[in-house]
């Protein structure tokens, strides 16, 4: 990635005169740097400062503030809609009826979490215009923490987050271009989670291992292109005294060759009856496991080979 703290970059492209390619796609963005504010952002239309809205365009919804919240939160001073969230969870969708935002709409939301509380977003839906944007900062205190952690324009799903700071700010803008239904994400804030009570005993046929003691999160594998032939991956989920679930997002995993195989665990090994054990592109139904935690084995022949993921909440 190119990063450049001044007054903006210049990109040149030249070509010689034999072979030609595709050519290049990529994506932009102008962020705030401490203590500089935003310009000319290129969600902004030319000429129109992001505190004004052009003649004739819809006027968004006016600010919403949580009734006396127990933090109280800097917004920034753009932000047309603010909202504090300091509930535990729940789930935010904007905006809230069945139609679509507005343009030039500027919404800001503060997930609150105390001190020792990991603060997350998990994304359920997300349906923006190719000039609008997320934004997604940790908070520190009563104000965002650095640069944003990723930014995503329409057409691409942003991925889920996880902070250990004093909880997350997000922060919708849209530009004057066709808008979306808007976006749906689920918060929480969960307690850190104890280092496992046992050491787990991996099967000696696993070939690489992996051991996650976090109270949600996702598994990509592999995490870029395919996975590898002859592969025996093993991840172990810690969970005692807790209800474990897999739900499965997709397997591209070869039918009859390559499988997914999930064990309960009691103690620190794994019983030998399985609860799932999968092959194809089809997607498993949630795997649910009320015990120490689960196995999951990923076995791969030395033939072909595609991608899998799924996501982990305990």
């Amino acid at each position: 990635n190119t990063v450049v703290d001044m007054d903006g970059v210049f990109l040149h492209f030249t070509s010689d005169h034999i072979v030609t390619k595709q050519g290049f796609r990529f994506e932009w963005a102008c962020e705030e740097i401490e203590g500089h504010p935003l310009e000319g952002h290129p969600l902004d239309e030319p000429g129109v400062p992001a505190d004004e809205v052009p003649a004739g365009a819809p006027i968004p919804a006016p600010p919403d503030v949580t009734d006396q919240p127990t933090v109280v939160f800097n917004f920034l001073p753009e932000c047309r809609v603010r909202r504090t969230f300091e509930a535990a969870n729940g789930i935010l969708k904007y905006p809230e009826g069945d139609g679509n935002y507005a343009n030039h709409d500027h919404a800001c939301f503060f997930f609150s979490c105390p001190a020792g509380k990991r603060s997350t977003l998990t994304w359920r839906a997300f349906d923006i215009g190719l000039q609008d944007a997320v934004f997604v900062y940790p908070v520190e205190g009563t104000d965002r923490a650095g640069h944003s952690m990723f930014y995503k324009k329409g057409g691409e799903f942003p991925p889920d987050s996880s902070f250990y700071e004093d909880g997350t700010f997000l922060m919708f803008r849209s530009g004057s271009g066709e808008t979306g239904k808007g976006f749906e994400v689920e918060w929480g804030c969960y307690e850190e989670q104890p280092s496992c009570p046992f050491e787990f005993n991996f099967p000696t046929s696993c070939l690489t291992t992996s051991t996650l003691n976090i109270p949600i999160g996702r598994v990509t594998h592999p995490e870029r292109g395919f996975y590898s032939n002859s592969e025996s991956a093993c991840f172990f989920f810690c969970c005692p005294g807790k209800r474990l679930t897999l739900e499965w997002l997709y397997t591209r995993i070869e039918t009859g060759w390559d499988f997914i195989t999930v064990f309960p665990v009691k103690g620190n090994t794994a019983l030998p009856n399985h609860v799932l054990r999968h092959t194809g592109f089809s997607r498993p139904a949630n795997t649910v496991v009320d015990m120490d935690g689960v196995l999951l084995h990923f076995t791969s022949d030395d033939k072909v080979t595609f991608c899998t993921s799924h996501r982990i909440t305990l």
